[in-house]
């Protein structure tokens, strides 16, 4: 594979990776969790304590907002705000696994809070307006998927309250978060 200005090869397969990587984890984990784990009502993060395969969630949360980083970094045809803001949400997810839940709830739920807010607007901060920019960052795709996303968060936030779907509204949102870069960096490939 050739190297495109736009878009390093590094880059384009970190965000392949870090979806398949979180949820093939996730699923491992689950399978290895006891009954009394609940991935409806319950997180990733919760999954994450568990004894048994509760190393395996870890590792992929680590793994998939390390992948990103690797991503923010390489693709190099976004604005640089934009490679930051990729950055800073996969540090963020590093931060999630490194800050176990049940060791400080407050640190973690605020860096998990960070890592999908900041998936959220980060297609807001690669948007061009150029008419010859890849598709995905053009304005109605780049908007769209911050709809999308945000929409997402929210529906996680509200699920926080007391809500009976908060496993699965995360395992939703978290893996469209990850899908985002992944086509951004196909887009940067093909139309660059």
């Amino acid at each position: 594979m050739t190297e495109r200005p736009g878009v390093r090869t590094s880059a384009l397969r970190s965000a392949a990776a870090a979806p398949v990587v979180l949820v093939a984890t996730t699923i491992v984990a689950g399978i290895l969790a006891p009954d009394s784990y609940d991935a409806v009502r319950q997180t990733i993060s919760d999954l994450a304590t568990i004894d048994s395969g509760g190393w395996l969630m870890t590792l992929g949360i680590g793994s998939s907002g390390a992948l990103t980083v690797v991503t923010g970094l390489g693709l190099s045809g976004v604005r640089s705000v934009a490679q930051v803001t990729l950055v800073i949400a996969g540090t963020c997810g590093v931060l999630v696994a490194l800050i176990p839940v049940d060791v400080n709830e407050g640190a973690h739920l605020i860096v998990a809070g960070g890592n999908l807010g900041l998936y959220a607007v980060w297609p807001l901060t690669a948007l061009s307006r150029s008419s010859s920019a890849p598709r995905s960052l053009r304005p109605v795709p780049s908007v769209t998927a911050a709809g999308v996303l945000l929409v997402l968060f929210g529906w996680v936030l509200y699920e926080t309250q007391g809500g009976d779907l908060l496993g699965i509204s995360e395992r939703i949102c978290v893996t469209a978060n990850l899908i985002w870069p992944l086509v951004v960096a196909c887009s940067l490939r093909k139309d660059v």
